[in-house]
């Protein structure tokens, strides 16, 4: 999110190898002074390096007509669920009572008023519900801004100090509440 205190997207720092291609080093900066920049083990088509990496992201996705029922059978059933959204609109357009009947036979909280680009002092709040109602799982219900900021409020709940330094001083996060989102983009 842009502006504001909202919640910014941090591009990984790279170098200009000497070959003129942006290469991302395995540790350090590698600048004018620095170590000269590994050789990358392959390219891509346009020869670019790309240095090797593993990655998981276990994600299950339910798209389609009728899906948000289906919610319920990825919730654990002893969870205490915290369903988060913006302005309202999902009220408007019918999502919000699909996402209540989907939750019925869930303890669930609700907060709303995340804003577009949310405020900090908005998810704290947020925050602050998580920890007095023992919430175990997160809903966002709503577009970018909330499905971002429901991410924050998952990292922030379980933070061990100051949660600003999860994005002000890129603090590490060690646990954050497990999240769902039901996405409202059309």
């Amino acid at each position: 999110a842009a502006g504001g205190r909202g919640i910014p997207y941090r591009r990984p720092r790279a170098a200009l190898t000497r070959s003129g291609h942006l290469g991302y080093p395995a540790s350090g900066v590698v600048g004018p002074a620095g170590p000269a920049p590994r050789r990358p083990s392959t390219v891509n088509a346009r020869g670019s390096p790309l240095n090797n990496f593993e990655y998981c992201n276990p994600t299950r996705i339910l798209f389609g007509k009728g899906k948000i029922a289906d919610i319920a059978r990825e919730i654990p059933a002893d969870a205490r669920v915290l369903v988060t959204y913006g302005g309202g609109s999902i009220r408007a357009n019918g999502v919000y009572d699909q996402v209540k009947a989907a939750l019925q036979a869930h303890h669930w909280l609700e907060f709303g008023g995340i804003e577009p680009n949310p405020r900090y002092e908005t998810l704290m709040r947020a925050v602050d519900v998580v920890r007095r109602g023992d919430v175990t799982m997160l809903v966002a219900v709503g577009g970018g801004s909330v499905a971002d900021g429901t991410k924050f409020i998952a990292a922030a709940a379980r933070f061990d100090g100051d949660p600003w330094d999860i994005l002000e001083r890129e603090a590490e996060v060690k646990s954050a509440l497990p999240l769902g989102v039901v996405l409202t983009l059309p």
